[in-house]
C-alpha cells in the first residue's frame, strides 16, 4: 500500500523488480490535506517586547537591536574535564541618540550593536529587527521643543 512494490526476481543482474504505483493513486492519498502545505507570502518582521520589563532584563539577557543571548559551551581543563558554562553577551544599558527626532532613547545593547549603530544608523538596526523606536522612553535633546513644551501646559520632561 505504499508508492513502490519491491517484489523479488529471478534474474541474476538484480535482485528485486520495482513496480511504481499510478501517479493519480498518490495524489489523491495527498488531496486530503488540502491548502496546509500552502507557500507562505513575505514573513513579517519579528516584532520586539519594548514594554518596561523587557527593557530593564526581564526578559532575560538579550540585546534589543541584534538578539544576541547566551551561548553554551564548555571549560576545559587541563586534564580535558569539561565542565558546563555560560558565555554571556556584553550587554549594557547605553543612551543613544536619535537624530532623525533628535532625542536620546535608552536601549539595553551589546557593545558589537553599539559598532553597529555608528556604521548602519538606528533607525536602520531597528527597522531590521522590527522595534518600535517611538515606544520607548526618551529624553528630549533638541532646544526648541524644550521651550515650547512648558508653555502648552506640558510637565517636566520624560527621563528614563
Amino acid at each position: 500500500p505504499g508508492l513502490v512494490d519491491v517484489a523479488p526476481h529471478n534474474d541474476t543482474m538484480s535482485a528485486f523488480s520495482v513496480t511504481l504505483k499510478p501517479v493519480m493513486q498518490v495524489t489523491r492519498q495527498f488531496a486530503s490535506l488540502g491548502s496546509t502545505f500552502t507557500k507562505k507570502s513575505a514573513v513579517a518582521p519579528v516584532k520586539v517586547d519594548t514594554t518596561t520589563k523587557s527593557i530593564h532584563g526581564m526578559s532575560g539577557r538579550k540585546c534589543m537591536l541584534t538578539g544576541k543571548k547566551a551561548n553554551n559551551g564548555w571549560t576545559v581543563s587541563f586534564s580535558h574535564i569539561r565542565n558546563k558554562k555560560l558565555q554571556g553577551v556584553n550587554l549594557q544599558y547605553k543612551r543613544v541618540y536619535w537624530p532623525e527626532k533628535q532625542r536620546y532613547i535608552r536601549l539595553r545593547i551589546s557593545t558589537s550593536a553599539l559598532k553597529s549603530i555608528n556604521k548602519l544608523g538606528l533607525e536602520e538596526m531597528a527597522q531590521r529587527v522590527g522595534l518600535d523606536l517611538e515606544s520607548l522612553p526618551y529624553t528630549d535633546a533638541d532646544p526648541a521643543r524644550k521651550e515650547w513644551l512648558p508653555g502648552k501646559g506640558a510637565g517636566a520632561p520624560k527621563k528614563n
